[in-house]
């Protein structure tokens, strides 16, 4: 089996690795039985059951059903890359649940939480709600993936979500663009952005959360962010398919495509839904006025560079007519 996170690589291996430890056998062992077994199909059905069994267990000892249930998908995604696909009867394995008690973040609450954090809960924090991704693909961004963005807020890029392989049209704000700098300046030999473990980046949260007092109505935890993101696009009245796209939920293929060959629309809908999200108090003219400061932040750099090579052009101009003089001199003398 293949996948993109080392997260998802390693929760599957040890979650395939409880089930041979629960069934008393091996990976190879179970390979060589499909091989053997006269009846696939029944080998299929037999093999259901049995995962079945390990996961009513499960329940019973008390693992929630999400978990359990992502128990077993482990061990099926191995029997089905190795053998065949196993067969467990529609409805046996319950579907995933809401999280419930979760606590739900206001984005006031987040930007006294931005306020009174250090460059790393600033960093991690304005990141987070750029991207609304999970811990999984957060672990797995690279400086070099984000570093041509960090001087052009807005600006997307793709990814691809390592969980789900979905696409992902990604954006900055200004303020992960300005506090990821500020995290390089400190960390300037790294190659991962956040070389962490999920519960250090949850503790992180949660650090910020008491920090600025914020008086939590459930659980924290990292994915809340993602869930935040996702609300504030939603109730910036844009299409359900392109807030999917944005932050990684799996489309139909031929609507990703479309949203492809459509990036400049995202971009607007992404700035127009910023305010809901911002980490400071910001409006849509604000993010008009910071977009033309950046324009001609740009120009006035393009100028420089233009002058520089002027300067440099007539230099070696002077240089020339001196060496001329010089010659000239020689020879009338």
């Amino acid at each position: 089996m293949e996948y993109k996170s080392a997260d998802t690589r390693r929760a599957y291996r040890m979650n395939l690795r409880k089930y041979l430890e629960w069934a008393n056998t091996t990976s190879e062992q179970m390979i060589e039985d499909f091989k053997t077994a006269q009846d696939k199909s029944q080998w299929s059905k037999d093999v259901g059951n049995r995962i079945m069994e390990w996961y009513n267990q499960s329940i019973g000892k008390g693992i929630q059903s999400n978990v359990a249930r992502t128990m077993t998908i482990a061990v099926r995604a191995f029997l089905g890359s190795q053998c065949d696909r196993v067969r467990i009867k529609r409805g046996r394995i319950a579907n995933t649940k809401p999280a419930m008690g979760d606590h739900e973040f206001k984005r006031e609450e987040l930007a006294k939480m931005f306020h009174y954090a250090d460059v790393e809960g600033k960093a991690l924090l304005s990141l987070g709600i750029s991207l609304g991704w999970g811990v999984g693909d957060i672990l797995e961004l690279k400086w070099s993936d984000v570093g041509p963005f960090l001087d052009s807020p807005f600006v997307g890029f793709y990814w691809q979500r390592g969980k789900t392989d979905a696409t992902i049209r990604a954006h900055l704000t200004p303020e992960a663009c300005e506090s990821l700098k500020e995290w390089r300046r400190l960390n300037p030999d790294a190659e991962y952005v956040f070389e962490k473990r999920k519960r250090t980046l949850n503790s992180i949260l949660k650090s910020l959360a008491k920090k600025a007092g914020i008086q939590l109505r459930g659980t924290v935890h990292f994915h809340l962010l993602r869930k935040f993101l996702m609300r504030q696009l939603s109730n910036a009245h844009i299409n359900e398919w392109h807030v999917k796209f944005l932050i990684g939920k799996t489309v139909p293929a031929d609507i990703a495509t479309y949203l492809q060959q459509n990036s400049d629309q995202l971009i607007e809908e992404f700035k127009n839904a910023y305010p809901r999200f911002a980490l400071t108090d910001v409006s849509r003219e604000v993010v008009t006025e910071l977009e033309e400061v950046i324009e001609a932040l740009k120009q006035q750099a393009a100028e420089i560079e233009r002058l520089k090579t002027r300067i440099a052009d007539v230099e070696a101009k002077g240089n020339i007519l001196a060496e001329l003089k010089t010659v000239l001199t020689r020879v009338v003398s």
